[in-house]
């Protein structure tokens, strides 16, 4: 009743009292829909247009807790009368809904996409909402890395919502899946922004180069100290029977999912590699220096029989 009181008086425009009014409003069981949605109503219209994110968003929880039939109609609402800063926000509680949806198998993957798609295309976009959906993305199990290059590429495209965290997003992207592009995404950088941007920018490029440089030695460094994971006290048994497997390769220690042979494996191939060429063969006399060395041992002193 206090909150009621000083909004209907004094500071009916107050954001933050609304706020505090309407976040109770939500946990309140005896207020029906109705009611709720002609508070929020009173709301829109006394707070500043850039202000109403936090009106709209208690909304959107009253109707997931206590309509959920009517959620959809909410996040429609929103988009439609929202300015465009406030619709770009409502997108990410949008995505999260729909992502929700697909997770209680309410929403098949053609259809999130196709959900996701049109929200991409109903401009204009915060860089924050391409972000987050670029993320959002990329933490998948299986990420569509072809979607998630033309999200961050649409915010680095368009001007207004062009951000440095979107540059460098697609910086790493470039750098992973369309290494032409990398430098490209720098010049684009340069050309963005301006004072403090710029530095910003430069700073955070400079730093995702060096994290990348040092991931990448970091890894080879883990390559190079794997060991093979069979047992060394085996080396000295064949391992020749019939219910024993061939020793392929092992795996990496690294954890990186590479494979490598083991010493017992690669002693065998050296082995089977040796050819005939490789063998040491006895040297051969000619036929000449044979029959010199018969008629050698007929003259010896030792085979003459002596006349009688």
């Amino acid at each position: 009743m206090e909150y009621r009181q000083r909004l209907a008086g004094k500071r009916p425009k107050s954001a933050i009292l609304w706020n505090v009014y309407l976040e109770k409003c939500v946990d309140d069981a005896t207020m029906t829909s109705d009611e709720f949605r002609a508070v929020c109503n009173k709301a829109l219209q006394s707070v500043n247009a850039d202000e109403a994110y936090p009106i709209w968003k208690h909304a959107i929880d009253y109707s997931i807790l206590h309509a959920p039939s009517e959620t959809e109609q909410v996040f429609k609402d929103a988009l439609k009368y929202a300015n465009a800063m406030v619709a770009s926000r409502i997108k990410i509680l949008f995505v999260d809904y729909l992502n929700e949806l697909f997770n209680e198998g309410k929403l098949s993957a053609e259809n999130l996409r196709k959900r996701i798609v049109k929200l991409v295309d109903g401009k204009p976009n915060s860089a924050e909402f391409y972000c987050s959906l670029y993320k959002k993305e990329m933490a998948r199990p299986e990420p569509d890395h072809k979607f998630a290059g033309l999200v961050i590429r649409t915010a680095v495209s368009e001007q207004d919502a062009a951000s440095v965290e979107a540059v460098i997003l697609y910086g790493m992207w470039a750098l992973a899946h369309d290494p032409a592009q990398f430098h490209v995404v720098y010049q684009a950088g340069l050309k963005l922004f301006k004072g403090a941007e710029l530095d910003e920018f430069m700073t955070s490029w400079t730093h995702m180069v060096q994290g990348v440089a040092s991931d990448a030695i970091d890894e080879e460094d883990r390559c190079q100290k794997c060991d093979p994971t069979e047992n060394k006290g085996d080396d000295r048994k064949e391992n020749t029977g019939p219910d024993k497997a061939p020793e392929a390769e092992a795996e990496c220690l690294c954890g990186g999912g590479h494979t490598r042979k083991s010493t017992k494996t690669k002693k065998r191939e050296r082995n089977t590699e040796k050819t005939d060429s490789d063998v040491p063969k006895k040297k051969m006399k000619s036929p000449k220096k044979r029959r010199m060395s018969k008629q050698s041992k007929l003259s010896s002193p030792e085979k003459v029989v002596s006349e009688v």
